[in-house]
């Protein structure tokens, strides 16, 4: 039995080696674009709401409305100069 044959013989290799690397990739890259735009989909009306709270857009909405009040927006101080 040569090398190639003992770690073919191992679990996790031997399902590699039945399905094929190539169709393998595929499914994988498939697998993520799925999950990717399910994801997108099922969130992307909360990452865009106003309302959210801590979310960019929130964040820009209360900045938008501090100036439109004449006070200053805060600003951060960077800890690594």
């Amino acid at each position: 039995m040569t090398r190639a044959d003992e770690l073919r013989s191992l679990p996790g290799i031997r399902v590699i080696a039945q399905i094929g690397p190539d169709r393998l990739l595929r499914l994988g890259a498939l697998s993520f674009v799925l999950v990717f735009g399910v994801v997108v989909a099922r969130d992307y009306g909360a990452l865009l709401d106003p309302t959210t709270i801590g979310g960019d857009v929130s964040n820009y909405y209360a900045a938008g409305q501090r100036l439109d009040a004449g006070r200053p927006v805060p600003r951060r101080r960077c800890r690594n100069p």
